[in-house]
C-alpha cells in the first residue's frame, strides 16, 4: 500500500477522530462532541500547508472515506449502520485534547523550593566541551552550542530575577548533586541582591497548576545563586509560555538525556531487568542479528541515552536527521522508517504490559502522544513536557514520583511505559462496543480445476488439523462458503447430525438463507464442522463445472461478517467468470518487456478495490490464496488483500505433490500467527518533520492514520519522511507508532513503539548513521510504485539514480574518494557483502524489476505484493541472496555453536553454524560442487553434473536423479553425518523465514537453471539495461557521481 496525502502535515491532529467530516453526514461514523483543535504541534503557529506532490505514493482522497456500493446484490448503506469497534482511537465521548481524568489541586504533592527543583538532566557520558573560541567542527560545534545555551540561557549572561531563598537542609531526595568548588567565573551568574523587592520575587507557587497554564510552574522564581555555584546545578533559565517561537523555550538542549547510564538499547522482559544490549553493526553477514540498525557515530549517541524500541519493530533508514532542508537535499539519503508493529521477538519474548487503571492512560493533552522515554520531567516529577509538541502536562497524583539526581524518576525500573516498546491495557472508553471474537469465514473454489489440482483436499485436511490451534479459545466463530457458478452455504448449527448444504443458483439476486446458522461458534458446533471438512473433498469430487463466481461469493461472505468483522480467506483457482467481478484474459505476450507492460501490472477494474475498502471499514480482512495453472489476473485480485490489511499467497501451476506442503504450512501460519484484530495505527513525529508516503497492506484513513482490520506478525509498513521546516530547532526528533487493537483473547491493547534520533549538522554524521538494510527496503517499495505508474524501465532508472546521487553526495560532502572503480563508503553502508551501490544494482536485476520477456504479469505482481509487505529481516536476502557451498563446507558448519561466538554466521533457535558465504557469480560454481541459495522466498539446491553419487544417495536416498521430475523431488530423511548437517542448515534457515521455504532442486544443465542464474546479480544479465557486471556498474556509478548534476 502506498499513499500520499494532501492535507496538513501529520501531528496537527491530536486525537484519533475521523479524518473527513463528510463521514458523519453519511452516517458512517458516530458523531462526537465538539473538539478543540490546537495549533500546529502546540506552539501557537498556523497550520502548515500541504506537502508538495511527490512522484511516489498514492494521493490521499477523502472521497474514498464515503461508503459506496461494490455491487447491486447488497445494500452497503444499510450495513454501514452496524456498530463498529474503531471509529477512532480516542474515546468517542471525550472532546479533543481533554485529559482522561481531572485531578483536584489538593491531590498534588506539596511543592518544595529546592536547588534540584526542575534542573535539566545532565548529559550522559559526554566529553568536556572545548572553549567557544576554539575551532570546532561537526558534532563538537553542536555540543558547544548546547552547552552555551544551557550555560547562558535565553537571556544571555544576565539571568532573570530570582525569588526568595530556599529552605535550609532540604530532604536528600531534593538536594541533587553536590555543588562544585571554585567554579570558573564564566559559570557563575550575577550576584543577587539581598532581600530583593517584591516585584522581582515572582508570584507564590500554587499547589497545583491550572490546566490552562502552560508555562513553567515556578515562572519567575528560583533558588538564590550561591557563591561559587555552577549554573548547571541551578535549574534552567526562566521560560516563557510554549506559544513563543524560541527554540530554547520549546526544546531545552538536554531534555532527552535524563536516563541512567545503565539503560538498555531496547525493550525489556516483564521482569524489567535493565541490562546493556551491545548493538551489532548492520550488514555484517557474520553477525547473529543482521537486522540491528547501523551504528551511530560516537558523538551522536551521547545525545540520545534513553532506550529506543527494539529494531525488530522500527527501523530508521538513517539514524540521524539533518538539521536543515538544504543538508537533507545535499546528502541525497532516502529518509524514512520501516514499521513492523507486531514483529515476533527473539526467543518468543513478550512486551511488558502496563495497566494505568482508573487514573487513565498517561498521554499528552494536546497531541495525544503516549508517555515515553524521551519526555522531559519538570517540577520534580509533577509535570512533564511532551517531546512531540512541547506542551507541559500535569502528572496525575496517582502517578507522581520524585526525581532522582540525574533527572529520571526514582521508580523508572518499575515503569515499563518508559521503555521504547510497551503494551498498554486500553480502558473501556477506547471501544464503542465489546471486543469481537475472532471470526474465520472460508470462501473456497470447488470448480473442476480446483478439485482436480488437490487444492480442496489439502485445504480441508489442514483446517481439520488446526481447529484446536485457531485463536480465540471458546469464542472463535467459523463459517464456510463454497462456489463454482453457484454459491453453496452450509448449515453448521450445533446439534445437527450432519451439515446441511444449500445451493443458491441465482447469483445476481443473491440472498442469505438462515444467516444465524451459517457463522457459528466453533466449540459448540465442533462435531458438525469436523464432519463437513471430512466430506468436503468427496462432496465435489465429480464436478465438471469450470466456472467460478468469486464476486458474488465474497459479497455473501461479507454479508455474514459485516456485523462483527473478522478474517475472510479466499481460495481461487481460475479467472472469475460468473456474476459480479468477472475478469477477462488480458495477458498480452507482446506487451511483456515493453513500455506497455506496466498496464498489465495494474488492476483493470476497481470492483475488488472498492470491496476491500468497504470490508476494511467493517473490520473484515482478506487473505487471498491463488492457485491457477494459467493467467489469473493477480493484479486485479490482489487489492482485496492490499487495502484490507491481508496477505496474498500465489501458487502458479499448483499440484498437491509439488506445492501441497508449502500451501499447508502457509495456511497454518496465516491461521495461527499472532494477530491484532480491529487495528488502527497512528503515527506521530516531532514538529519540523512530516510523513509523506506510506507503503504496505492497509488503508490510509487520514494523513497519519492507517486502518488494518487484522495486523499480524509479518505485516511491515514503509513510511517516507521529509523535513517540513527549513531549519530544525530541536536537538532530537522522535517518532512514535501507536497500535490500538484487540487481542485474540478479547483484550483491548495499545502497543506503543517510540524511537528518537539526533539532529546533526555534519554530513559525515549522516553517512555514518545509514542503515542500508532499512534504506534499501524503503527504496524498493518506492520503486515499486514508480514501476506501476510509469513502467519498469523508469523504476530501474530511479534505482540507478539513487546510487549515483548517494555516491555523488558522499564524494562532495562526505570525504575523499578515489578515481576509477574505487568507491569508498563508510562502514555502515556495507550492510550487504559489498556496498549500497551493489544493492541498487541487485534490485535492478531482481525479478521485481528486471527487464526481458521471461516473466509473466501474474508472477511479477505476486512478487511486487510480497516486497510491498516485506520486513527488513526478509528484504535483505531477497535483494542480495545468500549463497553457500555445502559440499566442501567446514566441519563445524551444520552443528550448533555458542550464541556469543564472534565471527560466526548462524541461524535458528539452536544457533546452527552456516557455511561461509560465496559471491553471487557463476565463476564460483564448479561441476563437482553443490550450492545452496536463500532468497527469503525459497531455497535452491544446485548440483553439478559430476557431483559424487554418494552425496546424491546421502541427500535423496537414490543413486541418481537422472530422469526424475525435479519439481517434486524432496530430501530423504538424514542417513549420515553429511545429510544431517545439510538438514540442520536448511531447517535453521527456514526457522528465520516463516512460514515455509520450499526447496527447489536444480541439476546443472536442467531447464530451470537459467532462472536460477538470474539471482547471481554480480554477473551480466541478458535484458536491456542489465548487461553489466558489478565492477562495470560500480564504474558507471562512480563516473556519474563525478559529473555535474
Amino acid at each position: 500500500m502506498s499513499h500520499q496525502f494532501s492535507g496538513p502535515p501529520p501531528g496537527n491532529f491530536g486525537s484519533f477522530r475521523p479524518f473527513n467530516p463528510a463521514q458523519a453526514q453519511a452516517g458512517t461514523l458516530k458523531p462526537t462532541a465538539p473538539q478543540f483543535v490546537p495549533p500546529a504541534r502546540g506552539f501557537g503557529g498556523p497550520l502548515q500547508g500541504p506537502p508538495a506532490p511527490r512522484s511516489g505514493g498514492q494521493q490521499f482522497n477523502p472521497s474514498l472515506q464515503q461508503p459506496r456500493s461494490a455491487g447491486n446484490a447488497f445494500n452497503p448503506a444499510a450495513q454501514a449502520q452496524q456498530p463498529r469497534s474503531l471509529g477512532s482511537q480516542e474515546p468517542v465521548g471525550k472532546p479533543f485534547g481533554q485529559p482522561s481524568q481531572q485531578f483536584a489541586p489538593q491531590s498534588m504533592p506539596p511543592v518544595q523550593n529546592t536547588a534540584a527543583f526542575n534542573q535539566p538532566p545532565p548529559l550522559q557520558q559526554i566529553t568536556p566541551v572545548k572553549p567557544a573560541s576554539e575551532s570546532l567542527g561537526g558534532m563538537n560545534q553542536a555540543f558547544a552550542r548546547m552547552t552555551m545555551e544551557t550555560r547562558n540561557g535565553p537571556f544571555g549572561h544576565q539571568q532573570p530575577p530570582r525569588g526568595p531563598p530556599m529552605q535550609q537542609n532540604p530532604p536528600a531526595n531534593f538536594q541533587g548533586p553536590p555543588i562544585q568548588q571554585n567554579t570558573p567565573a564564566n559559570f557563575q551568574g550575577p550576584p543577587m541582591q539581598q532581600n530583593p523587592p517584591a516585584n522581582l520575587q515572582g508570584p507564590p507557587l500554587a499547589r497545583a497548576s491550572s490546566a490552562n497554564f502552560q508555562g513553567h510552574p515556578m515562572h519567575g522564581q528560583g533558588p538564590p545563586l550561591g557563591q561559587n555555584s555552577a549554573t548547571n546545578f541551578q535549574g534552567p533559565p526562566m521560560q516563557g509560555p510554549p506559544s513563543q517561537a524560541s527554540s530554547t523555550h520549546e526544546k531545552p538542549s538536554q531534555m532527552y538525556n535524563h536516563t541512567p547510564q545503565n539503560h538498555p538499547c531496547g525493550p525489556e522482559t516483564p521482569g524489567f531487568q535493565r541490562q546493556h544490549s551491545a548493538p551489532l553493526p548492520s550488514g555484517d553477514f557474520n553477525q547473529e542479528n543482521f537486522a540491528t540498525p547501523a551504528p551511530v557515530a560516537p558523538g551522536i549517541i551521547q545525545r540520545v541515552t534513553a532506550p529506543p524500541c527494539n529494531p525488530r519493530f522500527m527501523h530508521m533508514t538513517v539514524n540521524a536527521i539533518p538539521h536543515s532542508q538544504d543538508n537533507a537535499t545535499k546528502c541525497a539519503l532516502p529518509m524514512g522508517l520501516i514499521l513492523q508493529p507486531m514483529a515476533k521477538l527473539e526467543n518468543d519474548d513478550e512486551l511488558p504490559v502496563v495497566n494505568f487503571g482508573m487514573s487513565g492512560v498517561v498521554r499528552c493533552k494536546s497531541c495525544r502522544s503516549y508517555i515515553n522515554p524521551y519526555i522531559q520531567w519538570m517540577d520534580n516529577g509533577r509535570r512533564w513536557r511532551c517531546n512531540f509538541c512541547g506542551i507541559a502536562n500535569d502528572v496525575p497524583s496517582s502517578y507522581f514520583c520524585h526525581l532522582a539526581p540525574n533527572g529520571a524518576r526514582q521508580d523508572i525500573n518499575e515503569r515499563p511505559e518508559l521503555l521504547g516498546s510497551v503494551e498498554i491495557v486500553a480502558p473501556n472508553e477506547y471501544s464503542v462496543r465489546p471486543p469481537i471474537p475472532p471470526a474465520f469465514v472460508f470462501v473456497v473454489d470447488v470448480s473442476a480445476q480446483a478439485v482436480a489440482s488437490g487444492m480442496v483436499e489439502v485445504f480441508a485436511n489442514t483446517i481439520l488439523e488446526q481447529l484446536d490451534n485457531l485463536p480465540g479459545d471458546t469464542r472463535t466463530q467459523f463459517g464456510l462458503i463454497t462456489y463454482d457458478s453457484t454459491i453453496h452455504f452450509y448449515n453448521l448449527k450445533a446439534g445437527l447430525k450432519a451439515p446441511q448444504m444449500m445451493v443458491v443458483p441465482d447469483i445476481n439476486e443473491l440472498f442469505i438463507p438462515i444467516p444465524d446458522e451459517l457463522l457459528v461458534n466453533l466449540s459448540k458446533s465442533r462435531d458438525v464442522i469436523e464432519s463437513l471438512l471430512e466430506m468436503l473433498p468427496r462432496l465435489h469430487l465429480g464436478t465438471k463445472n469450470p466456472d467460478t463466481a468469486l464476486g458474488p461469493a465474497i459479497r455473501a461472505a461479507f454479508r455474514l461478517m459485516s456485523a462483527a468483522g473478522g478474517k475472510m480467506m479466499i481460495f481461487q483457482s481460475s479467472l472469475p467468470t460468473s456474476g459480479q467481478g468477472v475478469l477477462k484474459h488480458r495477458e498480452d505476450p507482446r506487451a511483456i518487456g515493453t513500455e506497455k507492460e506496466h498496464n498489465l501490472l495494474n488492476p483493470v477494474d476497481t470492483f475488488y478495490r472498492k470491496n476491500a475498502i468497504e470490508f476494511c471499514r467493517q473490520q473484515v480482512s482478506v487473505d487471498t490464496f491463488l492457485f491457477a495453472p494459467q493467467y489469473t489476473d493477480v493484479a486485479s485480485l490482489a487489492p482485496l488483500s492490499k487495502y484490507s490489511g491481508g496477505q496474498l499467497f500465489h501458487y502458479p501451476g499448483f499440484t498437491k505433490a509439488k506445492d501441497g506442503d508449502k500451501f499447508a504450512a502457509e495456511l497454518t501460519h496465516s491461521l495461527t500467527r499472532e494477530t491484532g484484530w480491529e487495528a488502527i495505527i497512528r503515527l506521530r513525529c516531532t514538529k519540523g518533520v512530516r510523513f509523506t508516503n506510506y507503503y504496505g497492506n492497509a488503508f490510509l484513513r487520514g494523513p497519519d492514520l492507517l486502518a488494518a482490520p487484522c495486523v499480524h506478525t509479518d505485516a511491515a509498513f514503509g513510511i517516507e519522511i521529509e523535513l517540513s521546516d527549513t531549519l530544525l530547532t530541536s536537538n532530537t526528533i522522535c517518532f512514535q507508532a501507536g497500535v490500538l487493537y484487540t487481542t485474540s483473547k478479547g483484550e483491548r491493547r495499545i502497543r506503543v513503539h517510540t524511537i528518537a534520533v539526533p539532529v546533526v549538522k555534519g554530513y559525515m554524521d549522516l553517512f555514518s548513521a545509514v542503515d542500508s538494510d532499512a534504506m534499501c527496503n524503503l527504496v524498493a517499495k518506492s520503486a515499486l510504485e514508480m514501476a506501476l505508474k510509469t513502467g519498469l524501465h523508469s523504476a530501474r532508472n530511479k534505482l540507478q539514480a539513487v546510487a549515483s546521487d548517494v555516491a555523488r553526495a558522499y564524494r562532495t560532502y562526505g570525504g575523499n574518494m578515489a578515481t576509477g572503480y574505487q568507491l569508498q563508503l563508510p562502514a555502515s553502508m556495507h550492510s550487504l557483502p559489498l556496498n549500497m551501490v551493489e544493492i541498487d544494482m541487485a534490485l535492478m536485476k531482481n525479478i521485481a524489476f528486471r527487464g526481458g520477456n521471461d516473466i509473466g504479469p501474474d508472477e511479477r505482481t505476486a512478487v511486487h505484493y510480497a516486497l510491498n509487505n516485506m520486513a527488513v529481516t526478509l528484504s535483505r536476502a531477497f535483494i542480495y541472496p545468500r549463497l553457500f557451498s555445502v559440499l566442501d563446507m567446514p566441519h563445524e558448519a551444520g552443528h550448533p555453536v555458542a550464541p556469543d561466538t564472534p565471527g560466526v554466521l548462524c541461524a535458528g533457535q539452536d544457533k546452527i553454524q552456516l557455511p561461509p558465504l560465496v559471491n553471487l557469480s557463476v565463476a564460483r560454481f564448479n561441476t563437482e560442487g553443490a550450492f545452496l541459495l536463500d532468497d527469503s522466498l525459497a531455497l535452491y539446491l544446485w548440483l553439478g553434473q559430476s557431483v559424487s553419487p554418494r552425496f546424491i544417495w546421502s541427500l535423496f536416498g537414490r543413486d541418481s536423479i537422472e530422469g526424475v521430475d525435479l519439481r517434486e523431488l524432496q530430501l530423504a530423511p538424514p542417513q549420515d553425518e553429511m545429510s544431517t548437517r545439510i538438514h540442520n542448515i536448511i531447517n535453521a534457515i527456514r526457522e528465520e523465514r516463516p512460514p515455509f521455504l520450499k526447496l527447489h532442486v536444480l541439476r546443472e544443465g536442467a531447464p530451470g537453471e537459467g532462472r536460477f542464474f538470474w539471482k547471481l546479480v554480480e554477473d551480466r544479465a541478458s535484458f536491456n539495461g542489465g548487461t553489466y557486471s558489478y565492477a562495470e556498474f560500480l564504474g558507471q556509478v562512480n563516473r556519474s557521481s563525478t559529473a555535474s548534476k
